[in-house]
């Protein structure tokens, strides 16, 4: 029997076979990173499609720990440039379930990281922490989902640790961070999953 694209993801995330990758414990853990990608109406499509923030070089990411998608989002709007004080953007949290739903004839890929113990115990305490206080707000010439992502990653040493102008330059969106992780991917034989989107719209190139 054909599994659905849906189904298929579910048995992805929660029952995954061993892959690369050292833990502190005998149960190994890991994260996943998912990119939902940019995208536009497609020709013949412009009236029934809608538009989507950032278009064709826009899109998401966010970080799958257990259950739980964690990512970097406007929250009141957002800022050309970053305020101090007024912060508008800030972590959300949502089950993965609703997040499948969601992504459902969306072009996405995820990727998945094994993690030591300490690594994933830190991970629970900054999406805690940072979900309560945001430490930086959405600014277009700012901290956005792919540079908010980097700094997560470098926290728990998946990623160099960098300033927060470091990961600004580095991720400044989600291609960049994206074709920097499957780098590392494909290298330690980690495992990637593609799902392609509608045809109803044009998606961005990896």
């Amino acid at each position: 029997m054909k599994l659905s694209s849906a189904a298929f993801l579910f048995i992805y995330l929660f029952f995954p076979p061993f892959s690369f990758g050292q833990s502190d414990s005998v149960q190994a853990k890991f994260i996943t990173v998912h990119f939902l990608y940019g995208s536009k109406p497609a020709p013949g499509y412009k009236s029934s499609e809608r538009k989507m923030f950032g278009g064709i070089h826009g899109g998401h990411v966010s970080i799958q720990v257990d259950s739980e998608i964690f990512s970097f989002r406007p929250k009141d709007g957002w800022h050309i440039i970053s305020h101090h004080k007024h912060i508008v953007g800030g972590y959300v949290r949502e089950d993965v379930d609703k997040w499948i739903k969601d992504t459902i004839g969306r072009q996405y890929t995820s990727i998945r990281f094994p993690v030591s113990d300490s690594q994933y115990l830190q991970l629970k305490n900054i999406e805690k922490n940072y979900s309560i206080s945001c430490p930086y707000d959405y600014a277009f010439l700012g901290m956005r989902c792919a540079s908010a992502a980097s700094d997560v990653l470098s926290e728990i040493g998946i990623l160099k640790s960098r300033s927060n102008f470091g990961h600004i330059r580095k991720n400044f969106y989600p291609k960049r961070l994206r074709r920097k992780l499957l780098r590392i991917a494909k290298r330690n034989q980690l495992q990637i999953i593609r799902h392609s989107g509608r045809n109803s719209r044009k998606w961005e190139r990896e």
